[in-house]
C-alpha cells in the first residue's frame, strides 16, 4: 500500500497568475473525527473520500457508503469525517480563476457529492501534480496546469457524466483486433476468446460499436492499410499481408469496395495531398 502524503506548501506554489495551489494529500489517513468549517477556508477544496465518510453537500450531511467525492467553492461549508471510526481521503487545496474555469470546462458540480468508481485513476494524476510540483528544479506550469485538467475531467467523467460502459468482452476483443489485425481471425475464434456464443457477441457488437466484429475487423484493417500506404517504400502485396491479407487481389478489391480508390491510386492521392491526415 502507497504511503499516505500530507503537504502544505509554504509559500503556496504559484502555477500562474491566475492559479495556486496550497496543499496536496493522497490517501491520509484520518482518526475518528469530525472537521466542521462553517465557511470553507477561502479557497477550493476537492476531496476524496474512501467508504464510510460523512460528508455534507449542497443537500445535507449523510454517511456515504462508497467511494466518493466533492468539490467545495470559496465561502461554502467544509463538513466531513466519521466521529466513529479511523477514514481515508485524498484532496487538494487550491485557488484562482482558473480553478473556477476548469472545474465549468470540465462540467463539475460544486458542492455535490460524486461517486468515483476508478480511484487509481483520480489519485494518479493527483500523484503525478505533486511529484510536478515537488521537482528540485522547478516546475513546469503547463504540465502542473494539465495535469489539474485532466483530474477534473477524470473525476467528472466518473460521476453522472460518465459515457456508457462497454462490456469489457467487447472492449478485449476490440482492442485485440485493432492489436493484431495482422492475424487471421474468424467470428467462432473471437466468440471463444470473449467467452460467448457468436451470435451473442455480434449482438454486443452491434450495440456497443455499431457493427458486427467482422466488419468492424475489416475497417480497421482497411484504415491500418491506408495509414501504411503514406509509405512509398512498402510494396501493396507487403502492406496486405501487414493487415491480415495473403490474397493481394481480394485486398484491392476489398479496399476500392470501402474506400472509393483502390490502394495505388490511394496512395498516389496521399502522397499528392489530396487526402488529409484527417481522413487517412
Amino acid at each position: 500500500m502507497r504511503t499516505g502524503i500530507k503537504h502544505w506548501f509554504q509559500p503556496p506554489v504559484v502555477v500562474g497568475a491566475d492559479f495556486a495551489i496550497r496543499g496536496i494529500g493522497l490517501q491520509e489517513r484520518m482518526p475518528p473525527c469530525v472537521i466542521d468549517r462553517p465557511v470553507g477556508t477561502g479557497d477550493w477544496l476537492i476531496m476524496a473520500f474512501a467508504a464510510g465518510a460523512l460528508v455534507r453537500d449542497a443537500e445535507g450531511a449523510r454517511l456515504r457508503e462508497r467511494d466518493c467525492l466533492i468539490a467545495w467553492p470559496p465561502g461554502a461549508r467544509q463538513h466531513y469525517g466519521n466521529e466513529h471510526a479511523p477514514f481515508v481521503h485524498s484532496w487538494i487545496h487550491c485557488d484562482g480563476a482558473h480553478v473556477q474555469a476548469c472545474v465549468r470546462a470540465a462540467h463539475l458540480p460544486e458542492n455535490a457529492v460524486l461517486p468515483i468508481t476508478d480511484w487509481s485513476a483520480m489519485e494518479g494524476l493527483l500523484r503525478l501534480l505533486h511529484g510536478e510540483l515537488c521537482l528540485g528544479n522547478g516546475h513546469d506550469a503547463h504540465i502542473a496546469r494539465d495535469y489539474f485538467d485532466a483530474f477534473l475531467r477524470t473525476i467528472a467523467r466518473q460521476g453522472r457524466f460518465a459515457p456508457p460502459v462497454i462490456p469489457e468482452a467487447v472492449q478485449r476483443i476490440r482492442m485485440h483486433m485493432e492489436m493484431n489485425c495482422d492475424e487471421k481471425m474468424s467470428l467462432p475464434r473471437l466468440a471463444r476468446m470473449a467467452h460467448c456464443t457468436p451470435q451473442h457477441l455480434c449482438e454486443l457488437f452491434r450495440r456497443h460499436v455499431g457493427l458486427p466484429p467482422i466488419e468492424y475487423l475489416i475497417s480497421v484493417r482497411v484504415h491500418q492499410a491506408t495509414h501504411l500506404l503514406h509509405d512509398r517504400n512498402l510494396r501493396i502485396q507487403d502492406i496486405a499481408r501487414r493487415v491480415g491479407f495473403t490474397d493481394i487481389y481480394y485486398f484491392s478489391r476489398l479496399f476500392k469496395q470501402r474506400t472509393g480508390h483502390s490502394p495505388r491510386a490511394m496512395r498516389q492521392r496521399l502522397l499528392s495531398g489530396q487526402v488529409s491526415a484527417e481522413n487517412d
